[in-house]
């Protein structure tokens, strides 16, 4: 299985700006946007362990295009309009969309593929296709 890279910005594009131009208490640690994913190979396929603390099952989409596998989220943040909105001195901690991908090998049965999320991980399981074996003929000596 191979994961499938996206550069979308230099790494060290607002570094200068961030450390020089930027208050303390304004800086949001949290701007990765790819969670922790593991890879893990059974016997019968692989396992993905997507690390998604604070998503449900529902902000969930998973997709095969071109045997190619793209899991992606979007938490939408809801606030009332008669409460009071938080005033934060520093805020780590952030729902923000994502999205991954995954090319699949040949083996790979994309019928079979399952998902769920138990305890802030998406576990996706990839099914191998049964191995065809040839077919054994038996010629009669005439």
């Amino acid at each position: 299985m191979t994961l499938v890279k996206h550069q979308t910005a230099h790494p060290f594009r607002n570094v200068w700006n961030d450390f020089f131009f930027s208050p303390v208490w304004e800086n949001n640690v949290a701007t990765a946007v790819q969670p922790a994913v593991n890879i893990l190979e059974i016997e019968n396929g692989f396992k993905l362990e997507v690390v998604a603390p604070g998503f449900d099952k529902e902000d969930f989409t998973l997709k095969i295009e071109k045997n190619i596998l793209t899991i992606s989220a979007k938490k939408e943040v809801k606030t009332e309009e008669n409460s009071a909105k938080p005033v934060y001195r520093r805020k780590e901690y952030t729902f923000a969309g994502f999205e991954r991908s995954f090319k699949l090998p040949e083996s790979i049965d994309n019928e079979q593929i399952n998902a769920s999320l138990n305890n802030g991980i998406l576990h996706v399981d990839l099914v191998k296709k049964p191995e065809l074996t040839p077919a054994v003929k038996t010629i009669t000596v005439a």
